[in-house]
């Protein structure tokens, strides 16, 4: 997996720990940071993510987007990553790592897969 990179939302306190594995490992591991606090930013740097300027930079450049957030954030990013591959013409695959009700994530699912990309 080393010629890959990995899209990362979000570096906190578990998908840092994450990314860093993923990076010592040879992945490439992007995020952004857009809108994010002190902490997270700190957590990225530490972990050595990189940090892209958009979501249309990160969903470019990814060949996989893990989606490792609190369950109240998990439907806005998923909304903004939409209008990124939209905005990009791109297809990825997103993959939902967050402890969300199943009705929240058919909705994540509708969400990515109307923006013509795959769901996981």
């Amino acid at each position: 997996m080393s010629d890959k990179t990995v899209g990362l939302l979000s570096p906190g306190a578990m998908g840092s720990v994450v990314g860093r594995v993923l990076i010592e490992h040879g992945v490439t591991v992007l995020t952004c940071l857009e809108d994010r606090g002190p902490a997270t930013r700190e957590r990225a740097r530490e972990a050595g993510i990189e940090d892209v300027p958009s979501y249309g930079d990160l969903v470019a450049q990814a060949d996989l987007l893990l989606s490792i957030l609190v369950p109240s954030e998990t439907l806005s990013a998923a909304g903004r990553v939409a209008t990124a591959l939209r905005q990009t013409g791109r297809s990825i695959c997103y993959v939902d790592c967050n402890a969300v009700a199943p009705r929240t994530a058919r909705s994540l699912a509708d969400t990515i897969t109307a923006a013509g990309s795959r769901f996981v």
